[in-house]
């Protein structure tokens, strides 16, 4: 028999949130549906995010997951939500289970899928990474790019090949003064003027598909998160280069120092497809772009092999230099994306 009280950790009551009280309030009434139970919190660290995520714990009940942000932003979410409903499998993403608004900011609680015991809070991929095998690894991505996001990406049969158009990227603050910023925009530029010449397969997309936003159940199976930027009508490589540009700063550091080892035969000249790596972080960049490649030249697509790599550099140039540009970033995380961006930009001199 599973059960659901596991899991022993810094519980607090509503009252010693430190919360603004129109959040507090919006938690109130999600709690409210399970009277006379209470409710326990614990505050979940935001990252760059300036949402606050929360799992609120009812006594004997599964937990939730809550997401409180603008009330614009939270409608974002749901509007998200609704789009990706549909498309994804039965438990690829947690059920919806209230949505609430306040004066100026609102309220999104999901049921959290554990498979089992509630050991962890939240399990992400980020962490579960570290602890699990290489091959366990490579299925999570497959099921996330084969499976979950296929429907999304190539069997809606909503999608078209369009002209690519990457997003302008600018300096803003100290980055506006920084000589090397300045370099790498450029560096950008010309490859997004380069990448506007090919065309690749537009449709839905998640939008903000890296590892954090992808908890990992007692059974090692995926369940995404988070789709305050999904949309329809975007660039499918868009989620590939989300997943894999962030991952190797988010992974434990022993990790990500095997892969940089390698970082020139990731991000140089040579093409992006490379031999499978023992390193488990450079196998499962592989398996992202393999996934890639591979719905890129299906039979409805048919995208050139160096039409592919040119347009998937382009796409982890902007990943890469939006991790640049976040001066809040730690410096060898913008040093090293912006090393890469420099790899990368060799392929459109």
């Amino acid at each position: 028999m599973d059960y659901v009280d596991d899991f022993k950790g810094r519980w607090c009551s509503l009252d010693e949130l430190d919360l603004a009280d129109g959040h507090k309030d919006l938690l109130h009434r999600i709690a409210t549906r399970f009277n006379p139970l209470p409710v326990r919190y614990f505050i979940l660290a935001r990252g760059l995010s300036t949402a606050a995520k929360v799992v609120a714990k009812p006594q004997t009940l599964f937990p939730l997951l809550v997401k409180l942000d603008t009330d614009e932003n939270i409608r974002a979410e749901v509007k998200g939500d609704q789009l990706l409903r549909y498309r994804l499998p039965p438990l690829a993403m947690p059920p919806l289970e209230a949505v609430e608004y306040g004066v100026g900011c609102g309220a999104i609680a999901y049921r959290y899928i554990t498979g089992g015991r509630v050991r962890d809070v939240v399990r992400r991929f980020d962490r579960a990474l570290t602890e699990m095998s290489t091959y366990r690894a490579l299925q999570i991505i497959d099921d996330i790019f084969d499976v979950i996001m296929k429907k999304c990406h190539w069997l809606d049969g909503r999608f078209e090949m369009r002209l690519i158009n990457l997003p302008l990227l600018a300096a803003h603050g100290p980055a506006a003064s920084d000589p090397e910023c300045n370099d790498l925009l450029a560096m950008y530029d010309k490859a997004r003027k380069e990448c506007a010449k090919l065309k690749a397969p537009y449709g839905v997309v998640h939008g903000d598909l890296h590892a954090k936003n992808v908890l990992v159940t007692r059974d090692d199976a995926p369940v995404l998160v988070d789709f305050a930027r999904a949309r329809d009508g975007e660039c499918q490589m868009l989620d590939f280069a989300t997943f894999e540009a962030p991952l190797q700063f988010q992974v434990d550091r022993r990790l990500a120092e095997k892969f940089w080892e390698m970082e020139d035969l990731q991000y140089g000249e040579t093409a992006l497809i490379i031999p499978h790596s023992n390193s488990k972080l450079a196998a499962c960049v592989h398996r992202v772009r393999s996934n890639l490649w591979q719905g890129c030249t299906r039979r409805a697509v048919r995208m050139p092999l160096e039409e592919v790599d040119l347009a998937y550099r382009g796409y982890l140039m902007c990943a890469l230099l939006r991790l640049y540009l976040r001066y809040n970033n730690d410096p060898d995380t913008r040093l090293r994306a912006a090393k890469q961006v420099r790899s990368l930009s060799r392929a459109f001199s």
